[in-house]
């Protein structure tokens, strides 16, 4: 477990986010999820570390762009995170990070 303090593994993994590479960006969001998983006692200040780090536009943009069907779930597992813990942000508000969730439930 990391501290909250040590926020650089956090900023590296979000700046994958926005590789063009779909498989890296893939890759970090599913190392992120484990850093706002409800078992991870720091996910509050890991959730406004994402969203410090622009994590959110690189985020919906990765969902966005990530058509395979079997993939994607952890982007969404991640945004659904980010809305829980860090749901009073202006980035997931511009990011209409609601609208994408009620889509993927269909």
């Amino acid at each position: 477990m990391f501290s909250a303090k040590e926020k650089q593994i956090v900023e590296h993994l979000v700046a994958q986010l926005g590789k063009t590479n779909l498989d890296v960006g893939a890759e970090s969001a599913k190392a992120l999820v484990k850093f706002v998983c409800k078992d991870n006692y720091n996910r509050v200040e890991h959730c406004k570390a994402i969203v410090e780090f622009d994590g959110v536009p690189k985020l919906m943009n990765l969902i966005r762009r990530d058509n395979r069907e079997e993939s994607g779930l952890d982007e969404v597992i991640l945004l659904c995170n980010l809305v829980v813990n860090a749901g009073n942000s202006k980035a997931l508000k511009e990011a209409r990070a609601l609208n994408v969730i009620e889509g993927a439930k269909e």
